[in-house]
Parts: structure tokens; sequence; C-alpha cells
């Protein structure tokens, strides 16, 4: 019986080495190596089963040892202790303090979860909850909830808008908040849509004034007649004006409560 036994485990053994072998049939491999000195690259050759190659140069495998990086350019990295940090084809470790960000080749202690990259890039972070990265560059926007970006500023939405999205704040809330462009869109000119409009680029107050082809009347005083703004004739009432046309063909604006 205790015979059986030891049968049992040389075969579990020789089992387990056979499979081994078949995992590493072929993991012989190159390692192009550079040599600074010579300014020549020579390809090394190692067993992928035991070893990795890491920024040219070969390495033992060992527990939590992997290569931060590929095999031209790299560094060995211990992932129970280190961060790999990467950026444009270059790598660094960093020692592991918790909660760690990368941010370009620097890395950050982000324990409490309120840091992001302002541009994964670059070194520069930002507080998610007080700070907006905008076009690349940290802007302060107060409670992050409210705010947006304007170019490369950051502003309050409650009380502030960017309409024309042409990097200039308005200060006309998000809600109320529109664009006024001109016919070729050359201007533009933020409106409130709660009492203004628009004329070709230009804002107006919809209460006393108009548009008139692309110029703006005073409601009061003038009237639009043929795509022309025109000047009231005699006393004008709180009624409106209407356009009179003449027997000899001009036009005149006129208070209809009171002409």
């Amino acid at each position: 019986m205790q015979f059986s036994a030891i049968l049992l485990v040389f075969a579990a053994v020789a089992t387990i080495q056979v499979a081994a072998q078949d995992r590493c049939k072929r993991s012989i491999q190159y390692c192009k190596s550079f040599d600074p000195d010579t300014g020549e690259s020579t390809n090394v050759e190692y067993d992928h089963c035991i070893q990795y190659c890491c920024g040219g140069t070969v390495y033992n495998r060992d527990l939590n040892m992997v290569c931060c990086g590929n095999k031209v350019v790299g560094v060995p990295q211990n992932t129970s202790t280190q961060v790999c940090c990467g950026y444009n084809n270059q790598f660094v470790v960093h020692d592991k303090t918790g909660g760690d960000l990368c941010c370009g080749l620097a890395v950050f202690n982000n324990t409490n979860s309120d840091l992001a990259c302002c541009n994964p890039n670059d070194e520069t972070v930002i507080n998610i909850f007080t700070e907006m990265c905008c076009n690349g560059v940290v802007s302060f926007a107060g409670d992050t909830a409210y705010t947006a970006c304007c170019g490369d500023v950051a502003y309050d939405r409650r009380v502030a808008s960017c309409p024309c999205q042409n990097g200039v704040v308005s200060g006309i809330p998000e809600v109320y908040a529109d664009c006024c462009y001109s016919a070729d869109h050359t201007v533009q000119t933020p409106y409130n849509k709660v009492n203004e409009s628009c004329c070709d680029g230009v804002n107006y107050v919809t209460a006393s004034q108009f548009c008139c082809g692309n110029e703006i009347g005073e409601s009061a005083t003038q009237a639009c007649c043929g795509d022309v703004i025109t000047d009231a004739v005699g006393s004008v009432s709180t009624g409106g004006l209407a356009c009179c046309v003449a027997s000899d063909g001009s036009v005149a604006a006129y208070s209809p409560d009171s002409q």
C-alpha cells in the first residue's frame, strides 16, 4: 500500500515535469541588446520560460517581477512594491505609497481619490472637486459639479456661459444663453434668450427694439417698412407703429391710434 502511494507521487511529479517541458518547448527568444560604447546592437538568446527581456537586458524571472515597458525600452518592476509609469516611450518605476496615480512619468498619492491627470502625458494633476483641466490648463472652478470649460478657463454654469464656444465667458447663466451669429459668422455675440433676440450678430432687447433687415430699430419711434427702418411722423402713441405708403411711393411710419 505504501509502495503504491510512492509510485503515485513519482508519477505525479513526472507528469508535472513533462507538462513544464511541453510549455517551454519553443521558449528560446532573442533580446536585442544595445551597446552605447560601440553603438551596435546584438541579439542575445534567452529562455523565455525562466528569463525575460526588458529594455535590451535579459533578467531571470522571479515572483512578481515584470517588465515596465517593453523589450526595447523598459526597466524591471516588482509589482508588489512598485508602480510603473510610462510616457512617450519612456518608463520609470516608483515605490508604491497607496492610491498611486501616474501622470506622465511622475506618481502621485491619490489615496483620497480626489486627483486626476490634467493631461495623461504630463505631470500636472487637478483636484477633481475644485479644479478643471481646460485645454491642458488647470483652472480653479469652485464646485466642479456645476462647471464647464470655455477655452482654457473654467466657469460656473449657474451664473455664466460660453454660448459662442470661442473662449469668451459670458455673464449670462448657461440655461438662458445662446449665441447670435452674423450671416457670415464673422460676428458672434452672446445673448439672453429670456429678453433678447438676435439680429445679424448683434443682440437686442425684444421689449423695446426690433430687427429690420440687418439693423436694429427702436420700437417706440421707428417701424420696419420694406426692410428699412423708418422714423415715425408726428406724435406717437403707445399702441405701436405701422407703415404708410404714399401715392408717390414714399414710405412713412405712423401711429394708427392717433393718425
